[in-house]
């Protein structure tokens, strides 16, 4: 079982007949920007979740990352579990 914010969600048979789209463009726009895509589906609930991330190295061995999911299908199915139908996260991080 897991458990997200204030709801629990349990996995069914649903987990089993997913697709995943992932694909990424090195030196997008500028050589230290890169744009990465991912698409998440079910086929049995018809629930997906989608994004992009944007990342961007502006010098060495330091990132920061720009990421949107959108979260699409009816309420409670498998990527609709919290009915979050968009989100946001922004992240950095330094190598040393």
């Amino acid at each position: 079982m897991f458990t997200t914010g204030q709801t629990a969600y349990t996995m069914s048979d649903f987990y089993a007949y997913n697709w995943l789209f992932t694909g990424s463009l090195n030196e997008f726009i500028d050589q230290n920007l890169t744009l990465s895509v991912t698409a998440v589906g079910n086929f049995v609930d018809y629930s997906y979740e989608v994004g992009s991330t944007l990342s961007w190295n502006p010098v060495y061995d330091f990132t920061i990352n720009l990421s949107f999911f959108g979260y699409i299908g009816d309420v409670n199915t498998e990527y609709t579990v919290s009915e979050n139908g968009l989100s946001a996260v922004l992240t950095g991080s330094i190598v040393f």
